[in-house]
């Protein structure tokens, strides 16, 4: 065991986790870390995923994180972080018990040596889109991992409604969507795109994904134009830098 799962085990135990043994006998909690697999160093910012239940965490600073108490029974947890290969385990939830699990995650062949590159590409495509957003001559609002994460929105398309406050009403038979926003009190069919590329379809298709499905999203005017970008695509970032399309450009 890890220094640092031994830790995160340590905190189960001072947290008082018997007393949800009590409470409720079906559920368990279910916490660990995430370690680089060679170094066995833990793994900040990483994103770690119970699909089945539509739950998603991010590590901490010394890479552990907590699901909280869940109904016990098998669980597949899988976790990603950039400049690793995502790894995925499954797992037995005790009813009424605690389960601390270690997560090693190898480093992409490529860039065993290069995992500072990794982080200052990203860092440099956080800021060209932050230039971007400052650089359009309307109202931005966006959204970052920690918050997609945090969601508990069924869909991505339910964030938008509750936790983006964007409003919207079914749009006409012309539509290739079957939602538009409310843009000056009239339906508006809004400009999706998803790692840069144009989707027919618009809100419809972002019902498709799970908040934590994302890494960004940018909702331009009142959610005339609406920008999501992928873990995929920002892992295609983290090797090779791409152009952006212009935002807003037939403002």
């Amino acid at each position: 065991m890890f220094p640092c799962l031994a830790l995160v085990a340590a905190a189960l135990a001072v947290t008082g986790h018997p007393a949800v043994a009590q409470d409720h006998p079906d559920e368990g909690s279910l916490a660990g870390v995430v370690v680089d697999a060679l170094t066995g160093a833990p793994i900040a910012g990483a994103l770690v995923v119970i699909d089945a239940e539509r739950l998603a965490v991010l590590t901490d600073s010394v890479g552990a994180f907590d699901f909280g108490s869940l109904e016990g029974g098998p669980v597949t947890i899988v976790a990603r972080r950039y400049g690793y290969v995502m790894q995925g385990m499954d797992a037995l939830l005790p009813g009424g018990g605690s389960l601390a699990v270690e997560i090693p995650l190898p480093p992409e062949a490529v860039l065993v040596d290069g995992l500072e590159v990794v982080t200052e590409r990203l860092q440099t495509m956080d800021q060209r889109l932050r230039a971007r957003r400052n650089a359009t001559p309307v109202g931005v609002r966006s959204f970052e991992q920690d918050r997609l994460v945090r969601s508990a929105s069924r869909d991505f398309l339910e964030f938008l409604r509750f936790e983006a406050s964007l409003h919207t009403q079914p749009c006409g038979w012309r539509s290739f969507s079957s939602q538009c926003v409310i843009r000056r009190g009239r339906p508006v069919a809004p400009r999706v795109y998803i790692d840069e590329v144009p989707i027919m379809g618009g809100l419809d298709h972002l019902a498709s994904f799970q908040p934590y499905d994302l890494y960004l999203v940018e909702v331009y005017s009142s959610g005339q134009e609406i920008r999501a970008y992928t873990h995929l695509f920002m892992d295609r970032m983290a090797r090779r830098e791409m152009a952006l399309l212009p935002a807003m450009s037939w403002w």
